[in-house]
């Protein structure tokens, strides 16, 4: 026979070949400021060992953009470098800093072996400004991390060290405001041998920052920074060169007696060395703060007792094992609150998760002081029919001493709030998951945390609801409700629609929502995507866009993504 037509056709390498250079898919690009943007990346496979993906890009109204990826794997590991870089046409589409014609950015990743139990690697990023990124859609995170590290595993050791600054990328935070880590270091160990049938422990961390500007929080709309009172704002980082050190030794050890019960004895030092020297150059920080400048030194010695008794119960269809416990500490009241700087331990959430723990707060900054019990009971039921069931609900005593946990923390009191959770799994299909914490007066709802998933082949999604009482020593002045859910469904084949949503019930407004179609094969998939998100302050617009992408497997992607306009 002879051709009676001649059509378009492409070939790509089959999966297991080896790789090819040459040409990937298109990308596709719209917005009102920027244009239509249209580019044809290139894949250089230089050598087994690196390749090399360049994509000239050109907008309508902006320009021509050129971005590239250089991999490389090396003998000990790999890194990679990323870099776009842009002359505008017209920068007073964008709002400042973007409002400039050059614009780009560079970053790169590297990860190193140096033996079995060394490794060493870096994370870096410059940028012109801290929206360029997101102008141009090249990536989905607001702050970026530089940072150069080591890291040590064995058996019975954990080292690491790393240095890191983080970097704004986006509109709403100002770089000024975060801290620059100068170095953290961590180093635990492990004895290996048994001291009267317990394990010690050694741990040791070091950790240095600085931050240029004062960070505020709003407490209420009237916050001003520039002008702040304690009555509107919240300091969440002071300004200023804070550093601290802190060695720790621990003990433990778990002895069965008497059908059962189980004892666990432990015992705790810690000593702390600090440094601190604020920043009160705008003539606000000192009304907000107590801390001293110059060098602090703060120790902390804890005794406990700890006492389980599981007791597993047979029963129709299953089985439970119901674990009562109570937890007694002994330890002096923590030194020199306020007077130093609390950078690592603002986070708290007192739940069933810390319960238990000698050491409620979350970071190193802050330290539990005061002789305290820990009561409750857990639960733990499973079915033949494989339903599990596990339930957690207790309460903590203040038994002396000085109590410095926040107000609204839920532990302020002699008596601290209740705290509960569910975890319940009927199938591999359907889990939930229920959290609150009770005030220990009146037993009213103080957070409330829900959760619910479920899988099946045509359909997945997810329910999550919170509820949280204000907390204003924590930074956060109003009540906090919100839900939030995803949904996929699977209506043919190769076809689905999926959504998402946010919404703030206390304030009632929806942060965000999404809706889409796609259409997936063995050899390719499309999706169009409506997306919206809505932000905390009026002073910035609501980011509405209209996405679609385009994926053949194994070669690459297309995506056009639409700022639609407000």
């Amino acid at each position: 026979g002879f051709p009676i037509a001649y059509v378009p056709y492409f070939f790509h390498p089959a999966p297991e070949s080896e790789r090819k250079s040459g040409f990937l898919a298109p990308e596709i690009d719209f917005s009102s400021k920027r244009g239509l943007g249209i580019g044809l990346p290139y894949y250089w496979a230089i050598a087994p060992d690196k390749d090399l993906t360049v994509t000239p890009m050109g907008f309508t109204n902006q320009g021509f953009m050129l971005k590239g990826e250089y991999r490389q794997r090396v003998a000990s590991g790999t890194f990679n470098v990323h870099a776009a870089g842009i002359s505008q046409y017209d920068p007073g589409e964008f709002a400042a800093p973007g409002n400039v014609h050059e614009r780009g950015f560079i970053e790169s990743t590297g990860r190193f072996n140096i033996n079995e139990f060394w490794d060493w690697g870096y994370d870096g990023i410059l940028v012109s400004d801290r929206t360029f990124i997101g102008d141009y859609r090249l990536q989905s995170q607001t702050h970026g991390r530089s940072q150069l590290f080591l890291t040590g595993l064995s058996t019975r050791n954990y080292f690491n060290a790393r240095a890191v600054h983080y970097t704004v990328l986006n509109e709403r935070d100002y770089q000024q405001e975060l801290p620059v880590v100068h170095p953290v270091i961590d180093y635990n160990y492990v004895h290996g041998q048994s001291i009267g049938g317990g394990t010690l422990r050694f741990n040791t961390n070091l950790t240095s920052l600085s931050r240029a500007d004062p960070d505020y929080m709003p407490l209420t709309s009237a916050c001003n920074e520039m002008a702040p009172t304690t009555t509107d704002c919240f300091l969440r980082g002071a300004p200023g060169t804070f550093s601290r050190a802190t060695a720790e030794a621990n003990w433990r050890a778990t002895y069965n007696i008497a059908n059962g019960h189980l004892f666990t004895p432990f015992l705790s030092a810690r000593g702390d060395l600090f440094y601190g020297d604020v920043d009160n150059s705008d003539g606000f920080v000192s009304s907000f703060t107590t801390v001293d400048d110059g060098t602090e030194a703060r120790g902390m010695v804890a005794a406990g007792l700890e006492w389980r008794y599981p007791v597993l119960a047979t029963h129709a269809g299953g089985y439970s094992v119901v674990e009562p416990i109570v937890q007694v500490i002994a330890r002096p009241d923590e030194q020199k609150v306020g007077e130093i700087a609390n950078e690592d331990a603002q986070s708290f959430v007192f739940d069933d998760t810390n319960l238990f723990a000698w050491n409620k707060f979350s970071g190193y900054d802050r330290v539990e002081g005061g002789h305290r019990a820990n009561v409750g009971v857990k639960i733990k039921t499973k079915f033949d029919n494989g339903h599990t069931v596990d339930a957690v609900f207790g309460q903590s005593y203040h038994l002396g001493g000085d109590n410095d946990f926040p107000t609204d923390s839920g532990l302020e009191t002699t008596r601290s709030d209740y705290v509960s959770a569910i975890y319940f799994s009927p199938n591999p299909i359907f889990r939930f998951a229920a959290k609150a914490r009770f005030d220990e007066s009146d037993f009213a709802l103080k957070r409330g945390d829900l959760q619910a998933a479920i899988t099946t082949a045509r359909f997945n999604g997810t329910l999550t609801f919170s509820e949280i009482d204000a907390q204003p020593t924590l930074g956060y002045s109003e009540d906090r409700e919100e839900v939030a859910g995803t949904a996929e469904y699977k209506f043919h084949q190769n076809w689905s629609v999926f959504g998402s949503a946010r919404y703030d019930i206390a304030n009632t407004r929806m942060l965000s929502h999404s809706v889409g179609l796609k259409y997936e094969d063995l050899c390719y998939s499309s999706s169009i995507v409506y997306e919206n998100i809505s932000y905390s302050t009026d002073e910035i617009e609501a980011d509405e866009r209209l996405m679609f992408r385009f994926t053949v497997r194994h070669i690459g992607d297309t995506q056009i993504s639409s700022g639609l306009p407000n």
